[in-house]
């Protein structure tokens, strides 16, 4: 048998079928929509390292705001501070820079405290003005509720320490206050510009900031303030409407 008998008795190779492959589909794809950032980025949970921080700076807060009711501010001293709070002067140091940044500390927690029950009231009023309304009464009798306003605004007006913070030297809480009540307003009357809004909203933060500081305390202020809310809100300029003349 020759070579070529031998291969054309082989049998043949047997080879696995090649699976088909489907044509593309014309069905374009489906487009997901990316998820929406979020204004304010999700915090990290605080480490103990912050949250010690946090405590030492709260217990010498408190420790102040003891002082500050106790002896008056111009006699507070950082030494003896640091001493009731358990504390070295050099962590107060750390923490605040000096008596003028524990100052600032010290009235913006408390500020900060107002803030939060002024946007309570505000959130669980049933209607917008009826929360207004509430929330402008806080504000106005806030330094019955907190001793330390009470106390700050008490302070002699020679002393540069506590007083300037909720007078001249209140734009950053003036500036708070004032975003907090344009969100608000803005949720409940979407048709009205920001300006518009950011407008009514200071006016009634600075008038409201004046019945606070003043010293004898206006049981009617929170409702003369809330019907000049209401005025406003409800009656808006009308845009192209001519000014009137100024007085010569």
């Amino acid at each position: 048998m020759t070579s070529s008998d031998l291969i054309a008795a082989r049998p043949p190779e047997t080879r696995s079928a090649t699976p088909k492959i489907a044509p593309p589909t014309t069905t374009p794809p489906v487009r997901t929509t990316p998820p929406r950032p979020t204004l304010t980025p999700a915090n990290p949970p605080p480490t103990l390292r912050d949250e010690f921080r946090l405590q030492v700076r709260d217990r010498a807060l408190d420790t102040a705001a003891s002082a500050l009711l106790e002896e008056g501010w111009p006699q507070v001293r950082l030494a003896e501070l640091a001493r009731r709070a358990g504390i070295s002067r050099a962590t107060l140091h750390r923490l605040f820079g000096g008596k003028s940044g524990l100052a600032n500390a010290l009235v913006g927690r408390e500020v900060d405290r107002v803030l939060a029950e002024v946007a309570r009231a505000l959130d669980q009023g049933p209607t917008w003005d009826t929360g207004l309304l509430e929330a402008l009464r806080i504000a106005v009798r806030a330094r019955e509720q907190h001793p330390v306003i009470d106390a700050v605004l008490e302070s002699p007006h020679g002393d540069p320490g506590l007083l300037p913070l909720l007078t001249t030297r209140s734009a950053p809480m003036i500036s708070q206050a004032r975003r907090l009540l344009v969100r608000f307003l803005h949720q409940h009357h979407p048709g009205l510009t920001a300006t518009y809004l950011g407008d009514v909203a200071d006016t009634l933060v600075r008038a409201t900031l004046s019945h606070l500081v003043a010293p004898a305390p206006d049981e009617l202020a929170a409702e003369r303030l809330h019907r000049v809310a209401r005025h406003l809100v409800r009656t808006p300029p009308v845009v192209g409407t001519p000014r009137a003349r100024a007085w010569r």
